[in-house]
């Protein structure tokens, strides 16, 4: 019943600020989640956060009301109108209904300048039809501006998309800095741990044992956490929900990951942390950009004298002069 409620509220959301909004360019970022997943969370509350404080008037569609109503929305937005798809790590073949709904949005708004934030893009090898549909449509939009966070992504999209405008930029959670600006005595012996256990897990189950027994041995007490929570978050609860994980990331005196946002949730809050890649390699990627602050180390393999449980401190990068060209494109709507 609540979800349903929250789809029609934010629904109706959209609908009056389409119909009464008399602003002359708007942008509509689709694609937002409602979704308990605080990484893509903390992607949608940064883009929000920048789009409001430099007074960039926007409607947010969630991606469940845009897959419901796309039929409907897609006759509300002017040709006028630029879109904004919200950035993550759901481009390609793993996350098949997000992706079908980049490919429809590009495909069918033809006339809109469209910008992809920040994203991950993988495809199976074996997944030969949707690697030529997405070209086929990508290449077929005279304005689509597509925005990658690593490298491999980059290298992958100027293979497919030649002659679409693609640049290479941080996640959008490396300007999360302002939301965690308290100080935080970190214990002497609190180790938390953050595992998958989806589709882009390739962590073994035996690996993950062999760590929390090291962490015993050595004298330490671990505890785990999830950057996913069982319940949906509005957009009204999102600020909150992300401070409540960067807290309690800050708690920690290191964080042992295969997540790619609790690592950069332990990046922006300075907390240690060991990362073990994923199925598409976008940790190792993403890792690229702060590989040199010391304080975040990118492992291949869980290695017992490889692991230090006492990691120095370091300082987070302001990443502003990395972000221009995406500034730069998401600010030509004013």
């Amino acid at each position: 019943m609540r979800y349903i409620l929250l789809i029609l509220i934010d629904f109706l959301y959209v609908l009056i600020f389409s119909l009464f909004s008399r602003k002359r360019n708007r942008l509509f970022l689709i694609g937002t989640p409602i979704h308990g997943n605080l990484g893509d969370q903390a992607i949608a509350l940064s883009i929000c956060d920048y789009l409001k404080q430099r007074h960039i008037f926007y409607i947010e569609v969630n991606g469940t009301v845009y897959r419901k109503f796309a039929w409907f929305l897609n006759k509300l937005i002017k040709k006028t109108d630029a879109i904004c798809i919200c950035g993550g790590g759901f481009l390609g073949s793993l996350w098949t209904e997000e992706d079908d709904m980049v490919t429809s949005i590009i495909e069918k708004l033809q006339e809109n300048k469209i910008i992809i934030a920040p994203q991950s893009i993988f495809f199976d090898k074996n997944d030969s039809v949707r690697i030529e549909k997405t070209k086929k449509v990508y290449c077929s939009h005279k304005n689509l501006n597509l925005f990658v966070r690593e490298k491999n992504s980059f290298v992958l999209c100027k293979k497919l998309f030649k002659g679409t405008n693609i640049h290479l930029v941080p996640d959008m959670v490396f300007l999360l800095k302002d939301f965690c600006k308290q100080s935080f005595v970190r214990p002497d012996k609190k180790i938390l741990l953050c595992f998958r256990s989806d589709k882009e897990h390739i962590l073994d189950d035996k690996v993950e044992l062999s760590i929390k027994n090291k962490i015993i041995e050595m004298g330490f007490e671990y505890d785990v956490f999830s950057t996913v929570v069982p319940y949906m978050i509005s957009s009204f609860s999102r600020k909150k929900e992300i401070q409540k994980i960067l807290k309690k990331v800050s708690s920690a005196k290191l964080i042992i990951t295969d997540r790619l946002h609790a690592m950069l949730f332990s990046y922006i809050t300075e907390t240690p942390c060991y990362v073990f890649d994923n199925v598409s390699h976008k940790i190792s990627g993403v890792h690229e950009w702060i590989k040199d602050c010391g304080y975040i180390k990118c492992c291949e393999n869980f290695d017992e004298s490889t692991i230090s449980f006492d990691l120095p401190s370091g300082k987070r990068k302001d990443f502003s002069e990395e972000f221009k060209p995406l500034f730069e494109k998401l600010e030509m709507v004013l």
